[in-house]
Parts: C-alpha cells; sequence; structure tokens
C-alpha cells in the first residue's frame, strides 16, 4: 500500500504542475485509484481517505461522495487527533457540501483542537469566507483574539 501511496502523492503534485494543467483530472482520478486500493489492502489506515477526501476537494466532486468519504472518515478514526488539520482544513473547503451532522462534528472537533489547529483553520476558513461559521459557532473565550472586528 505503500507504492501506491506514494505513486497518489505524486500523481497529486503533478496534477498540480501548470504543464499538466489538461492532463489534471485524469491524474488526479488516477490517484484517487491508487488510494482507493491502498486502502483495501490497509482498510484500518485512516490517513488514506483523509488523502482521497483530499483528491475528492481538487477534483470538485459531488456533495454524496464528499459526505460518504467523510462520514468514512468519522467512523474509521473518529479520536485520531493525527488528522485534525487537514481534516478539518478540508471540512471547510467543502462545507456546503457536507451535511448539517457533519458540520456539526466538524465544528465540535475545532472546539478541542489545539490553538495552533484553530489558528490554521480559521486562517483557511477565513481565505474562503467561511470565518463566520468558526466566530458564531465555537466559545466566545476560545475565538476573541481570532474573531475581533476592529
Amino acid at each position: 500500500p505503500d507504492v501506491l501511496s506514494t505513486r497518489a502523492d505524486f500523481l497529486r503534485q503533478k496534477s498540480l504542475l501548470a504543464a499538466f494543467k489538461e492532463q489534471k483530472t485524469a491524474l488526479l482520478q488516477e490517484a484517487l485509484l491508487n488510494l482507493s486500493q491502498a486502502s483495501k489492502i490497509r482498510p484500518l489506515w485512516p490517513y488514506y481517505p483523509l488523502a482521497e477526501l483530499n483528491l475528492l476537494v481538487l477534483l470538485d466532486a459531488g456533495a454524496v461522495d464528499v459526505q460518504q468519504k467523510v462520514e468514512q472518515i468519522i467512523i474509521l478514526a473518529p479520536n485520531e487527533r493525527g488528522l485534525d488539520k487537514h481534516f478539518l482544513e478540508l471540512g471547510f473547503h467543502s462545507w456546503v457540501k457536507l451535511t448539517a451532522e457533519q458540520q456539526k462534528w466538524m465544528i465540535a472537533r475545532l472546539s478541542i483542537a489545539p490553538r495552533s489547529t484553530l489558528n490554521y483553520v480559521y486562517s483557511v476558513a477565513k481565505s474562503l469566507n467561511q470565518a463566520p461559521v468558526i466566530c458564531t459557532s465555537l466559545p466566545y473565550k476560545k475565538i476573541k483574539k481570532l474573531c475581533k472586528t476592529r
């Protein structure tokens, strides 16, 4: 599975290069296939589904596909703190595609995340015009420095 995962990483990086702009979708789909195969070999490893979610975001996949992958990650590793930073980042990239329950889960997870993760995810949310979601959902004590209006 490590070879498949490494190949998927290579294809993902290659798809982001300007020289391969026209092949981007095909490269990302091939990377997704590699990760899917890696997941079948090591089904309890949550980092493969997380990488698949990243590819789905890059492919601008439909809501159903994104929701299924998010649900798979939540079920597979509900307490895996190593996933938080990038899982929450991808969650905000796909915010409108998530179910209300998944959005609540993301906010609940963000509420217990370390300060560095909160700061990072807030910067991502802000760049996506999603900062109000964080500022209106988390306790004031947690977000007062981030969400100042002055």
